[in-house]
């Protein structure tokens, strides 16, 4: 009898942990696409902060700023078709949205790492930029290791580390931290 019990408490503990695996691995999906839904438009707004910040530097920093907007604008329109892809995503879930999703958020993040090799703002304006992008790439490139873990093509395959991101909430108030500054 003891040997029976045994066997079935294995039984019930392998079931345990294929439960709790599978719960963990089937709501992964939502929970990324909810916090790229929000990270996605704060990383915007911080980006349009930039173009607040920027529009007010004269002199010598205005050609930095003028190539720092431009590069802004350009990613602008990139979580536009961020935004989109997610949407698609989110209606029709397939390993080809998500790969677009990839390419999009690595169009982004190369673009934005182009600001940090602009010089010639004024050093707290510069200070307040680096640190924004440095926030959101950080956040992005976040976001990028969790989406092999969503592609059913890497089933059963060893993958990267996935980087957690940070909390919308949390993502929200370091941008606004930044941005406040003196």
């Amino acid at each position: 009898m003891k040997v029976q019990n045994r066997n079935l408490y294995r039984l019930g503990m392998i079931l345990v942990l294929f439960s709790v695996t599978a719960c963990i691995m089937g709501c992964s999906a939502p929970s990324f696409l909810t916090d790229l839904e929000m990270i996605v438009p704060i990383a915007g707004s911080a980006v349009a902060g930039l173009l607040a910040l920027l529009s007010s530097v004269t002199g010598s920093g205005a050609s930095a700023a003028a190539s720092i907007q431009s590069i802004v604008t350009k990613v602008d329109g990139e979580f536009t078709d961020l935004n989109q892809l997610i949407a698609s995503y989110k209606t029709n879930p397939a390993d080809s949205t998500l790969e677009n999703i990839e390419v999009a958020v690595n169009e982004v993040v190369t673009d934005l790492k182009q600001i940090l090799d602009i010089a010639g703002l004024p050093d707290t304006t510069s200070t307040k930029v680096n640190a924004v992008v440095q926030e959101v790439v950080g956040q992005l490139e976040a976001m990028l290791s969790v989406i092999p873990v969503l592609k059913s093509s890497t089933a059963g395959q060893t993958l990267t580390q996935v980087v957690k991101p940070v909390a919308a909430a949390t993502f929200k108030a370091n941008i606004h931290g930044i941005l406040g500054a003196k």
